[in-house]
């Protein structure tokens, strides 16, 4: 983005989000928990887009393990599911495979078309990319989560990258253990090839 973006780092009393990260110090910040689903979640949330239609936003969210109620045995069947239940017809841009906070870690990216506005006689189909961060520490599995209107998403993928790559588990923040997100930098979605691609780690 063209202008300076302030970046304040997210906490919380709330013991399953157990880490810290940094956002954008503008955009709101909504913590929730699943009514029926359980999961614990904070959405950062971002601008509206040109026909203010939509917010752009990055969410993290935590979800238990089956043997602890949640819904998931491991966090390869977590990116099957997510895949099979996308609730639009999707293109997978890219794949990769790396670490984050000291986790293995499985990045997905896809991008779709939406009705905007949601609920809306007069919605029309809208270009998505959403970008998803996979990993598992201990008994829950962790989402990274980006998603915006097609013409925005470059715009502002600068703050998902700035996110990932401060992201921490609280714990080992506090015994000053830093790990670095290993993400390659994005080319522009027409760009990637769409096929699977794996990626090392930096040691």
């Amino acid at each position: 983005m063209s202008t300076q973006i302030t970046f304040i780092r997210f906490n919380s009393e709330n013991a399953r989000l157990n880490f810290t990260f940094l956002h954008p110090q503008d955009w709101q910040v909504l913590q929730s928990r699943g009514a029926k689903t359980n999961y614990d979640e904070v959405m950062i949330v971002g601008p509206r887009n040109r026909q203010n239609t939509y917010n752009l936003a990055l969410a993290v969210r935590v979800t238990p393990l089956i043997q602890q109620d949640g819904l998931f045995p491991t966090l390869d069947v977590l990116v099957t599911d997510y895949l099979a239940r996308h609730r639009y017809p999707f293109r997978e841009i890219s794949r990769a495979k790396g670490s984050l906070a000291g986790c293995n870690a499985v990045e997905i990216e896809i991008g779709y078309t939406m009705p905007l506005p949601i609920n809306s006689a007069n919605s029309q189909e809208t270009p998505m990319i959403e970008h998803r961060v996979f990993l598992q520490k201990d008994g829950n599995l962790y989402e990274l989560i980006f998603r915006a209107v097609e013409e925005d998403y470059f715009k502002c993928l600068d703050a998902f990258w700035n996110a990932a790559r401060t992201f921490e588990f609280r714990a080992e923040t506090e015994t000053q253990f830093h790990h670095q997100a290993v993400i390659p930098t994005p080319a522009p979605a027409h760009a990637f090839a769409e096929k699977r691609e794996e990626y090392e780690a930096k040691k």
